[in-house]
């Protein structure tokens, strides 16, 4: 799996990661229900908290700990780091909802032909 970082405007690389454990936290913290993400109704607040909750999971899958708090981190994102977001977002979305190999081939092998000495 790609792992995709956000740079902060302090040059800071922060990884970002939307996965089932973010809409978990977001339902939690916001009470806003998955279907408002879903139909791409989020306002900028809940944008913000959306690239937090990101950024939080996506610091722990590298073993960071992620000691920004949503302000801080809201502070930092430029509206590059905005457009960026919302595009790894939706790369992020889109490659969950894929297949990511096809399934192995069954039943094949390599063919060894045998020529008979005379």
């Amino acid at each position: 799996m790609r792992a995709d970082y956000l740079t902060l405007s302090n040059d800071r690389k922060v990884r970002v990661e939307f996965n089932w454990n973010v809409a978990a936290d977001l339902i939690l913290l916001t009470g806003v229900d998955i279907d408002k993400l879903i139909g791409g109704n989020a306002d900028v607040q809940l944008l913000r908290t959306i690239a937090w909750c990101c950024a939080v999971e996506g610091e722990a899958m590298d073993g960071k700990e992620f000691e920004l708090s949503e302000l801080e981190f809201g502070r930092l994102v430029s509206m590059e780091g905005i457009v960026a977001f919302t595009q790894i977002l939706v790369a992020q979305s889109k490659n969950s909802a894929q297949k990511k190999s096809p399934p192995p081939e069954k039943g094949r092998f390599p063919r060894v032909f045998f020529r008979r000495k005379h």
